[in-house]
């Protein structure tokens, strides 16, 4: 979709999950802001069912969360824009590349983000109302094939992007959080960490 827009001339690209509702005039405020000097990225704020989401967040190294802003934040501190509703510029895709494919689902929002920032891009947050995004917290406290993508593309972000102690860190804790979710049960996380751990990517395994 990205590559067809792009073919058509696009110089805004918009991505939109499903489980989203657009508010009047959210294209159009998207459209000016990416009209500024080398903005990359463009997010929104979105309304959630845990809170308001103002652009994005940043990642927390030490604990391998992605901690979302829940008040108003200046673009220049977030480490990414959230992959809810966000616009990737055609300067900035055509510099960059592509989401990563390999990711599948999860983080590949985070990732992008890191890419923008190192190639000079600047991110922007529109003005606009908020958008609603209806499903964020299904399935908090138990394990589906979401907890798979969001436990082992994390390991992945970290051995990408994570500083030289913060990558020596978790890659100790890895064995122990696998041992730990196998005496815990949770079968999900521990198949996540040892695939993490063998470098398996792309979408989850069928016998999860």
């Amino acid at each position: 979709g990205v590559r067809a827009a792009l073919e058509s001339g696009a110089r805004l690209v918009i991505l939109v999950n499903n489980d989203v509702r657009i508010t009047p005039g959210v294209f159009g405020a998207m459209r000016r802001a990416a009209d500024q000097p080398a903005v990359g990225i463009i997010g929104l704020p979105i309304r959630e069912p845990e809170g308001m989401v103002w652009g994005g967040g940043r990642v927390s190294w030490w604990t391998l969360k992605a901690r979302l802003a829940r008040h108003p934040t200046a673009p220049a501190a977030l480490h990414y824009i959230h992959g809810a509703c966000f616009g990737l510029t055609r300067a900035c895709v055509e510099r960059i590349g592509m989401l990563r494919e390999d990711f599948f689902l999860y983080w590949e929002d985070v990732e992008y983000g890191f890419r923008a920032r190192r190639a000079g891009f600047t991110f922007a947050v529109a003005h606009t109302s908020p958008l609603s995004h209806l499903s964020s917290s299904h399935g908090v406290g138990r394990e589906t094939p979401r907890t798979y993508y969001l436990v082992r593309n994390a390991v992945y972000l970290v051995g990408e992007w994570g500083t030289l102690p913060v990558r020596w860190w978790v890659r100790m804790l890895t064995p122990l959080r696998r041992w730990v979710a196998t005496v815990r049960g949770k079968r999900i996380v521990a198949r996540a960490l040892a695939d993490a751990a063998r470098g398996v990517m792309g979408p989850a395994p069928q016998d999860l």
